[in-house]
C-alpha cells in the first residue's frame, strides 16, 4: 500500500511549530525558577556579598555599616570567627592520634629488596678464595628481596595504654573547644555591652557638654555686664570640671573604638566596617545571687578547663603505666618471604629447618618481640612519675586559683548589684535635669 509523504513547507512548518513550543517551554521553566524564591528568601533570611546569610537581628544599614542585636552577633561570631576552627582542628588531630594508636593492631607489612652484580662462581669451587675460586671476566647479577608480614597477638595493655591515651586527648581537646567558644562569646557579649554603653555615654556626653557651654555664655556674660553675681572663682571651677568632662568623655571614645575593634576582629570584618549595637536602653538588671559555695562546686566540677586538667592527670597515669608495661614483651605472628635470584652462583636446596640462615626460604610463627632497654626504661619510668606527681599537685593548685576566682567575682557581682541600682537612680535623675536645663 503507497503511503502519501506530506510536501516539504508542511514539514517545515511543523518542525517551526515545534521550536516554537520548545522555546515558550523553556521560558515559562525560566520565568517560573526567576519567580519562585530561594530558600534563604522563603525562609527570610538576607544574603550581604561579604558577610553572607544575616542572621535575625542583623542589618546592613549603609555601607559597610552593621546593626546587631546581642544574639546575631555571637550567631555571626560562631560563624565566621577563624577560633572555633582552631578548636575544631585541634580535636581532628587528637582523633588522628586516637586512629593512630588504634591502627598499631592492624597487621605491618617490611619490604626489602637489594640488586648488584658479582662475578661468576667456579664450577667445583668453595668461593673461600676470592681469586682463584671467582671468575672476574664475567660479572652476573645478584637480587634479593624478602617480603614480611606482623600481626600482634598481644602488647600486654601497652597498645591499650596508648588508646586510652589518644581517647583523653580527644576529651580535652573537646573541653578547649569548649573553652574557645565560652571565651568567644564572652568577649563577643562584652564589646556589644560596650558598644552599648559608649553609645549611650555618647549621647549624654553631647547634652553634657550643651550644658557647660550654656553655663560658660551665661558666666561670661555676667562677667561682661560687671554684674555683682559674678565670681571669677566660678570660671576656674568650670575650666576644671570641662577638663575632667573631656578626660572622661575621651576615655568613653577609646571605650566605644575598642569596642568596635573587637566585634570586626570576633566577626572577620575589616576594619571599613561600623557596627552599631541594636539596643534601645540600659536597663538595671536585679540579679539573685546563689550561695558562693555553690559556684565554687559548679565551677570546679562543670567548668571545661577543670575537665581538661584533670583529664591531663589521667594521662599522665597512662603515660607511667605505659612505661612500665614497656619492660614486657610483645606477642605476635610473623611470617617471611624471600627469595635471591644469583645465576652466577650454585644453587642449594636447603630447607629453613636444615638451614635457618637461608635467605632464600619463607617461614612463618609466633614470636615474642623483646626490646631490653633496662637502665634506660626505669629512667623513664621514673621521669613518667614524677610528671605524674606534678600535674596532679598543679591541678589542685589550679583548682584552688579556680575557688578563690569565684569568690572574688562573687563578692564583686554582689557589691556592683547595689552599685548599679544607685547609679541607675542617679543617672535617670542627672538625665531629667540636664533636658529641663537644655
Amino acid at each position: 500500500m503507497m503511503t502519501r509523504r506530506p510536501p516539504k513547507h508542511a514539514i517545515a512548518a511543523k518542525r517551526g511549530s515545534s521550536t516554537a513550543r520548545w522555546l515558550i517551554a523553556v521560558a515559562f521553566a525560566g520565568l517560573v525558577a526567576f519567580a519562585t524564591p530561594s530558600a534563604a528568601m522563603a525562609a527570610g533570611r538576607v544574603m550581604h556579598p561579604e558577610i553572607g546569610d544575616l542572621p535575625e537581628g542583623a542589618t546592613v544599614t549603609g555601607a559597610r555599616q552593621l546593626q546587631l542585636s546581642l544574639s546575631a552577633a555571637l550567631a555571626l561570631a560562631t560563624r565566621r570567627s577563624a577560633v572555633l576552627p582552631a578548636a575544631d582542628a585541634g580535636v581532628a588531630v587528637y582523633r588522628g592520634k586516637l586512629k593512630e594508636a588504634q591502627s598499631a593492631m592492624y597487621p605491618s607489612i617490611d619490604a626489602s629488596a637489594f640488586v648488584t652484580v658479582i662475578p661468576s662462581k667456579r664450577p667445583g669451587t668453595t668461593g673461600e678464595n676470592w681469586l682463584a675460586d671467582w671468575d672476574w671476566s664475567e660479572l652476573r647479577p645478584l637480587a634479593t628481596g624478602q617480603v614480611s608480614l606482623t600481626q600482634v597477638l598481644t602488647t600486654f595493655g601497652k597498645l591499650d595504654a596508648l588508646e586510652h591515651m589518644a581517647t583523653l586527648g580527644v576529651e580535652i581537646a573537646k573541653a578547649m573547644r569548649q573553652v574557645a567558644v565560652a571565651e568567644l562569646r564572652y568577649g563577643v557579649t562584652r564589646a556589644w555591652w560596650a558598644l552599648v554603653l559608649a553609645t549611650d555615654l555618647d549621647s549624654l556626653a553631647s547634652r553634657g557638654r550643651a550644658q557647660l557651654d550654656k553655663e560658660r555664655a551665661r558666666l561670661e556674660e555676667l562677667r561682661d555686664d560687671g554684674d555683682e553675681a559674678y565670681d571669677p572663682g566660678d570660671i576656674t571651677r568650670l575650666l576644671g570640671i570641662e577638663a575632667e568632662f573631656e578626660e572622661k568623655v575621651r576615655a568613653a571614645r577609646r571605650g566605644h573604638a575598642l569596642a568596635q575593634d573587637a566585634l570586626r576582629y570576633a566577626l572577620d570584618l575589616d576594619d571599613r566596617w561600623k557596627i552599631t549595637a541594636e539596643a534601645t536602653s540600659l536597663e538595671v538588671i536585679d540579679l539573685p545571687l546563689l550561695p558562693m559555695a555553690a559556684y565554687e562546686t559548679l565551677a570546679v566540677s562543670n567548668h571545661p578547663r577543670e575537665l581538661a586538667r584533670r583529664q591531663g592527670v589521667l594521662v599522665r597515669l597512662d603515660q607511667l603505666r605505659y612505661e612500665r608495661r614497656k619492660l614486657l614483651p610483645d606477642l605476635v605472628v610473623t611470617g617471611r618471604f624471600a627469595a635471591t635470584y644469583a645465576p652466577g652462583v650454585e644453587e642449594t636446596r636447603d630447607t629453613l629447618a636444615s638451614n635457618p640462615s637461608n635467605p632464600t626460604q619463607s617461614g612463618a610463627g609466633v614470636a615474642l618481640r623483646w626490646r631490653l632497654d633496662i637502665f634506660r626504661q626505669f629512667t623513664r619510668i621514673d621521669q613518667a612519675a614524677d610528671t605524674w606527681r606534678q600535674d596532679r599537685h598543679k591541678a589542685r593548685l589550679e583548682q584552688q586559683k579556680t575557688r578563690a576566682a569565684v569568690r572574688n567575682m562573687w563578692r564583686e557581682i554582689n557589691d556592683m548589684a547595689v552599685v548599679l541600682r544607685l547609679q541607675g537612680r542617679a543617672m535617670r535623675a542627672v538625665r531629667g535635669q540636664m533636658t529641663q536645663a537644655v
